[in-house]
Order: C-alpha cells, then structure tokens, then sequence
C-alpha cells in the first residue's frame, strides 16, 4: 500500500510539475514570468463567483512577476527584445480584465476588489483599455530591442496598470 501511495504521490508531482513548467517560467532569480504558451485563464462562464477570485488573483499574481522581470532587466539594461512575449501577455491579460470582475464577485476569497468597480464600471473599462494601450507600445518596443523607449513605455504601462489599483483596489498593509 504505501508503494502505490508514493507511486501515486509522484505522479501527482510530476503532472503538477509539467503544469506549472507549461504555464510559467523563471528568470535567473526564480520570479515567474509567463512564457509565449501562457494561456490566461478561461474568464467568463465562472462556476462561481469565488472562481472568478481566484482566476484573476493567478493572473494579477503572473503580471506582477512580469512587472518586476522586466524592472529587473531595464534597471540593468538588459536588452529588452527576450521581453516582447510578456509584453504580449499583459497586452491579452489587459484585454481581459474587465470581464474578469462579474457581478457577485465583489465579496469572497481574499478579494482585494471595491465595490467602486461595480459602481462605476465605466471608468474601470476605461483604464483597463488605457492600460491596454500602454502594454501594446511596450510591446512593440520589446519586439523592437529599443531599450531606451522600452524603459520610458515600461513608467507609462506601470502607472496605467497602477491607476486602477489606487481607485478600484483595497490597500494591502
């Protein structure tokens, strides 16, 4: 019995492993840092509102290690060209986001969401495309390898990505 437990045990691990391989991976100091495969999560229907939680925390999780990636490699002058996948991403991540917060999922799981997103759900579109914007010229600098205007566009998608987290985001102490 417990060699089947551990054979069992292992093969978990390994399925898990493959998983996680598939859907991210590191730079050379281990923040995770989606991949060109990387596949967001599949949005609306939700089986549940906690669902949706749960979704766009793995999703805010993956672009926040992208953010810092590529704060790593501007403030060390990396070239930026290894970068335009993840720029792609937050571009289709961007995209998405507005769907990602449905009615009812404004409570639950660990939800840093206000309810000022279902309030003025105008104005979160409307950053949530300006953001689209500002990752898409991050993109096409990154394709471009122009890394002076990569580290410019970089401040401009950040503060884009930022201006939701300061009206439609709870503080974290």
């Amino acid at each position: 019995m417990k060699l089947l437990h551990k054979t069992l045990s292992l093969a978990v691990l390994g399925i898990l492993t493959t998983l996680v391989l598939t859907w991210a991976k590191a730079d050379e100091k281990g923040v995770p840092v989606p991949s060109s495969e990387l596949q967001l999560p599949a949005g609306p229907p939700f089986a549940s509102p906690e669902d949706a939680i749960q979704q766009r925390r793995a999703a805010y999780k993956l672009s926040g290690g992208v953010f810092k990636a590529m704060k790593e490699a501007v403030e060390a002058g990396k070239d930026v060209r290894p970068f335009a996948d993840d720029a792609r991403f937050l571009v289709s991540w961007s995209r998405k986001i507005p769907e990602m917060f449905p009615p009812g999922s404004d409570t639950g799981k660990e939800t840093k969401a206000l309810p000022k997103i279902w309030q003025d759900k105008k104005t979160f579109d409307e950053r949530a495309a300006a953001y689209t914007a500002e990752a898409e010229k991050l993109a096409a600098l990154a394709e471009a390898g122009d890394k002076a205007g990569f580290a410019q566009q970089f401040q401009a998608t950040g503060k884009a990505c930022g201006a939701c987290h300061k009206v439609f985001r709870a503080r974290v102490d």
